[in-house]
C-alpha cells in the first residue's frame, strides 16, 4: 500500500512471558482411588486438588480407567487435570434427580483439563470458569483432547413428564461455560442433550478442532471481548455465532442439520448494549454530549462504537473508550464534519469479523450478520438446503462484503426464520426504535455482493431500506427470479453491473430493479 500502508512505531514495549505451569504430579491412586470398581474417587480427587492448591499449582493425573464421582469440585488455580487419553480414563456421574451446579468450577482461571472423558446423565454445567462480580476476570484456562458425553434423555424408563422435567431444567445447562481471556478449546469431542455446548466470552480466545452435537438444539457462541479464532470445528444441530465483540476469524467450520429453534446456522447477536438513538446530540473533538443517560449494562471490556447514520457525516464511525453519565468519549474525533442535521447511535461493536470457506447443510439462515455488523466479511462459503447468507440492519449493518460464496442448492427445510425454506443472498435494512426515537432512515450501508454463484432456485435478494450496494460478477443459474428488490422501500446508490443469468425465469422482479 506504499506509505500509507506503514505506521512508525517510536517505542516497543517487550512483556515478561507467562510463568510456566506447574508440572509437579499428584496421582489419584496414590490418593485412594480405585479405578474400574464400585466405589466413589471424589474424596481422592478433592485430596488431590488440595494438594495441588497447597503448593501453588500441578497436576492431577488420572491413569487407565473408569473414576466414579460425585458433586461437584472446585478447582484451584495452576492446576491441570489430566487424563491419560480420550479413550483409556473416563471421569463418570450416576444420574441423579439434583445434579451439582457445576461439576468443575473455577473462579480465577488458570485451569486446565486434557486427555480425559466425561461422561454423565443428569447435568447442569460441565465446566464453569467465571470470576465473581466486581473481581478481576478470570484468565488462562485451556482445554483440549476431552470428551463430553452428557445425555439426559439416556436413561430406561424415564416417564413423558421427567423428560419434559429434564429438558425444562437445561434451559441454563452448559457443557462448557467459560467466561474468561486467554482460552483454548481444542480438539474435543462434545455431545449434550440441550443448550450450550461451548460457550467462550472474553478476550483471545481460540476453539479449533473440535465434533460438536445436540440432540435437542444447541448453541456455541463465542464472544464478549475481542481477538477469536474458530476454525476445523464440526457442528451438528448446533447453531453458531459470535454474541458480541471484534476481530473473529471464524473458517473452515462445517455446520450441518440445525432443525431446532430458529435453525440459524451462525448469527451475530448482541448488538445492543448502549444508549442506541442519541438525543441531540453535540459533539467536540472526541466528546460527545446528549440528552439523556449514556447508561451501559455491559461490562467495559465488551468493545462500542457510536455511528453517524444520518445527516452529515453520515457513513463514519469510531470506537468509545468511555461512557460517563450524558457524554461518551471516543478513540478519535471525526474525519468529514458532523452538525445538528447528524443522527448518532451508540451500542456494542459486532465489527471486523470475517467468515472464511466455512460448509452449511440443511439449516435455517446459513450464515448472517443479525444486528450491528460493521466491516466484515464473507468469503468463500458454501450453503446447501439452507437460506443462505445475510447481512441485516437491524441495529446497523454497515460495510460489508460478500465474496464468492456459494450457494447449491437454494430450497430447504422451512422454520420459524424470515424467508424459510428458500436461499438467498440478502441484504435488509429495518427501521430503528431505541429510547423512544423512531429512526425510519437507512440501517444497511455499503455493502459488496461479488463474484457469488446461486445454483438452483437461489436469488439475490434486497429488502428495506438500503443505500450504497454493489453487486457485481455474481451468477444466478436455474431459478425462478434472479434479484428481487423493495424499490418502494427507499433503495438508493444500488448498483448491478456484469451479472449473469442462467435458466432464470424473471431476471429482475419488478422489472424496474434492473434500473437500480
Amino acid at each position: 500500500g506504499g506509505d500509507e500502508g506503514w505506521v512508525h512505531v517510536d517505542r516497543l514495549k517487550i512483556a515478561a512471558a507467562n510463568k510456566p505451569w506447574l508440572q509437579r504430579a499428584f496421582d489419584v491412586i496414590e490418593m485412594g482411588a480405585t479405578p474400574d470398581d464400585d466405589t466413589d474417587d471424589s474424596a481422592a480427587l478433592q485430596t488431590a486438588l488440595d494438594k495441588v492448591a497447597a503448593k501453588g499449582g500441578g497436576v492431577v493425573s488420572f491413569p487407565r480407567g473408569r473414576f466414579l464421582l460425585t458433586g461437584g469440585f472446585a478447582l484451584p488455580q495452576n492446576v491441570v487435570l489430566r487424563g491419560a487419553g480420550t479413550e483409556l480414563t473416563h471421569l463418570v456421574w450416576a444420574d441423579t434427580e439434583t445434579p451439582p451446579d457445576a461439576f468443575f468450577a473455577s473462579s480465577t482461571g488458570g485451569v486446565g483439563i486434557e486427555d480425559l472423558s466425561l461422561y454423565a446423565l443428569n447435568y447442569r454445567v460441565g465446566v464453569r470458569v467465571k470470576a465473581p462480580k466486581d473481581a478481576a476476570r478470570a484468565k488462562n484456562v485451556c482445554i483440549r483432547r476431552v470428551r463430553v458425553r452428557f445425555t439426559a434423555l439416556s436413561v430406561k424408563g424415564l416417564t413423558l413428564e421427567a423428560i419434559r422435567q429434564r429438558l425444562e431444567a437445561l434451559r441454563g445447562a452448559a457443557v462448557f461455560e467459560i467466561f474468561a481471556d486467554n482460552v483454548q478449546i481444542i480438539d474435543c469431542d462434545l455431545a449434550w442433550t440441550k443448550n450450550i455446548g461451548f460457550a467462550a466470552q472474553g478476550h483471545d480466545v481460540v476453539c479449533r478442532g473440535n465434533r460438536a452435537q445436540a440432540d435437542e438444539g444447541g448453541w456455541c457462541p463465542v464472544g464478549g471481548g475481542r481477538r477469536a479464532i474458530v476454525e476445523h470445528n464440526d457442528f451438528n444441530g448446533v447453531t453458531t455465532g459470535i454474541t458480541r465483540g471484534a476481530e473473529v476469524f471464524f473458517a473452515h467450520n462445517r455446520i450441518t442439520h440445525v432443525y431446532h429453534g430458529f435453525r440459524e446456522g451462525f448469527t451475530t447477536d448482541g448488538a445492543f448494549g448502549g444508549p442506541g438513538l442519541l438525543k441531540d446530540a453535540k459533539v467536540t473533538g472526541r466528546e460527545i454530549r446528549h440528552a439523556g443517560a449514556s447508561g451501559r449494562t455491559e461490562p467495559p471490556h465488551i468493545p462500542a462504537f457510536v455511528r453517524v447514520i444520518s445527516g452529515a457525516g453520515a457513513g463514519q464511525w469510531r470506537r468509545v473508550e468511555r461512557f460517563e453519565r450524558d457524554r461518551l468519549i471516543m478513540d478519535r474525533p471525526f474525519d468529514v464534519p458532523v452538525d445538528a442535521s447528524s443522527q448518532f447511535y451508540a451500542a456494542n461493536a459486532m465489527t471486523r469479523h470475517i467468515l472464511f470457506e466455512n460448509d452449511w447443510s440443511d439449516t435455517g439462515i446459513a450464515a448472517q450478520f443479525y444486528g450491528g455488523a460493521l466491516d466484515c466479511v464473507m468469503a468463500g462459503n458454501r450453503s446447501a438446503r439452507s437460506g443462505g447468507f445475510r447481512a441485516w440492519g437491524n441495529e446497523t449493518a454497515w460495510y460489508v462484503q460478500m465474496l464468492g460464496n456459494h450457494i447449491t442448492e437454494g430450497y430447504g427445510t422451512a422454520g420459524p426464520e424470515a424467508n424459510a425454506g428458500t436461499s438467498a443472498l440478502h441484504v435488509v435494512g429495518p427501521y430503528l426504535t431505541r429510547n423512544g426515537i423512531r429512526f425510519t432512515g437507512t440501517t444497511a450501508r455499503g455493502m459488496v455482493m461479488r463474484r457469488n454463484e446461486l445454483h438452483n432456485n437461489a436469488s439475490i435478494l434486497l429488502r428495506a431500506a438500503i443505500h450504497d450496494v454493489l453487486i457485481e460478477n455474481n451468477t444466478i443459474r436455474h431459478s425462478a427470479k434472479g434479484i428481487i428488490g423493495d424499490l418502494w422501500q427507499r433503495q438508493s446508490g444500488v448498483l448491478l453491473r456484469n451479472n449473469t443469468f442462467e435458466d432464470v425465469t424473471t431476471h429482475y422482479d419488478p422489472i424496474e430493479a434492473g434500473y437500480l
